[in-house]
């Protein structure tokens, strides 16, 4: 899997090269748009195939952090009987 990322990343690279070169031998507006729009996707996409726990990164993903146990209630204690009041002897 890590080198079809790899081989995705180069393509990806390779595209933006030919986009660049021919924006740089005609240069116009809506040109210059899409090679923005292109380096932010092509940056978002790096970053999340090379960055932490990506596929091509080699490195595992960190750890969730635990969760707590869940806490069971306790039972409510039962009332204690009713006293019959004391008498005076």
């Amino acid at each position: 899997m890590r080198y079809v990322a790899h081989l995705a990343a180069l393509l990806g690279l390779g595209a933006f090269g030919v986009a660049a070169g021919d924006w740089v031998s005609h240069p116009n507006l809506l040109g210059a748009a899409a090679l923005v729009a292109l380096v932010a996707a092509l940056a978002l996409a790096l970053s999340r195939l090379y960055g932490r726990g990506g596929v091509a990164s080699g490195r595992p993903a960190a750890a969730a952090p635990a969760r707590p146990a869940a806490r069971t209630r306790e039972p409510e204690p039962e009332p204690a009987p009713a006293r019959r009041p004391e008498r005076d002897a």
